[in-house]
C-alpha cells in the first residue's frame, strides 16, 4: 500500500485559507510577500544581491572584528555601549573608525506616561 500522496499542479495554484508545510519548502522561481513575513528561527540569506551593509552595534572593536574579520566594501557598524556610537566602515579590507557618531536612542514612554499620574510637579523636579 503506497503512502505517497503527492499531487502535482501544472499551472497556477491559489489557496484561500491557511497552509501548513510539514517539511522543507523550496521555491524555484520568484516569490512575493504582500503582507508581514515572520521568521521563527534563523534566517540565512545566500545571495550577493542583498543590501546588508549595516552589521549592527558592537560593544568593542574586538567583538566587531571577531564577528566580521574580513569586512567587504560598503559595510558599516557601530561600536560603543550606548547610542550614539562610533561609526566604523570597511576600508582596504579592515574596519576603520570614521570619527563620526551615529544612532539615535529611542525610548517609548507612552505606557509610563499613561500609568503615572502627576499631581505635584515639584516632586518630579528633584
Amino acid at each position: 500500500m503506497s503512502t505517497d500522496n503527492n499531487k502535482s499542479v501544472q499551472g497556477d495554484l491559489a489557496v484561500s485559507r491557511d497552509t501548513t508545510v510539514g517539511g522543507d519548502l523550496q521555491t524555484r522561481g520568484n516569490a512575493t510577500v504582500d503582507h508581514d513575513l515572520r521568521v521563527k528561527g534563523r534566517l540565512y540569506i545566500d545571495s550577493g544581491n542583498v543590501d546588508d551593509s549595516y552589521k549592527g552595534l558592537f560593544t568593542s572593536v574586538a567583538k566587531l572584528q571577531e564577528r566580521y574579520p574580513n569586512p567587504r566594501p560598503g559595510w558599516n557598524a557601530l561600536v560603543g555601549t550606548s547610542l550614539p556610537a562610533a561609526v566604523y566602515v570597511e576600508e582596504g579590507g579592515k574596519w576603520v573608525a570614521t570619527g563620526e557618531s551615529a544612532g539615535e536612542p529611542e525610548a517609548n514612554l507612552n505606557e509610563y506616561l499613561q500609568s503615572t499620574e502627576i499631581t505635584d510637579i515639584t516632586t518630579i523636579l528633584d
